[in-house]
């Protein structure tokens, strides 16, 4: 399915009431064919930009055995809104570098709902059983707009349910928790400059 611009629409007659607020029927105009069409409010100015973000070179360092026998046999999850990638799984090792991959995800805010972090966890494959978690990071990706830069994060343990009266803060994330470390390349770009 192709992408299509607001540009390639004509608004037809705009739909009252109930749960049709804001919502209009359009033409596109190249082919004829009709649509509807809601009318989304966004968060802030710049959200309104769907951006595309990329995370590459990724490699995780120091992380500790888990395993009864041998080391971690690690992977990484990768969370923005709903949208999730993983990576290959390392086997028996502490230190490895994901040199070959690389992984696409879309931001745009109004489905995340405002959020503007990407979620990293450390895994640890088991064969039988479920697998464990090593250890979890996020990092803002606003800072990071047509700027490809080197993160470093230590992981964290499990964040667990806490008081509203007492947020976490961004600094817990650089104190060393003896649970390894993530590192990548982070770059997002607007879906207009491609």
């Amino acid at each position: 399915m192709s992408k299509h611009k607001f540009e390639d629409f004509t608004q037809v007659k705009k739909l009252q009431g109930g749960s049709m607020r804001k919502t209009c029927l359009v033409q596109l105009v190249a082919t004829g064919v009709l649509f509807v069409m809601k009318q989304l409010d966004y968060y802030i100015d710049e959200d309104k930009t769907i951006v595309d973000t990329e995370i590459s070179q990724m490699h995780f360092r120091n992380l500790p055995n888990t395993d009864v026998i041998g080391k971690t046999d690690p992977y990484v999850l990768i969370r923005m809104g709903m949208d999730e990638k993983q990576t290959s799984f390392a086997l028996n090792c502490n230190d490895y570098d994901y040199l070959n991959e690389k992984y696409e995800m879309e931001y745009d805010p109004v489905k995340i709902k405002g959020k503007k972090e990407v979620d990293i966890e450390v895994w640890d494959y088991d064969l039988e059983g479920y697998d464990d978690l090593i250890g979890n990071a996020s990092v803002d990706i606003l800072p990071y707009l047509n700027k490809q830069t080197l993160v470093d994060l230590f992981l964290q343990p499990k964040k667990e349910l806490r008081d509203p009266k007492h947020p976490v803060t961004k600094l817990s994330e650089k104190v060393d928790q003896k649970l390894g470390k993530v590192s990548f390349w982070l770059l997002y770009i607007p879906e207009q400059e491609y």
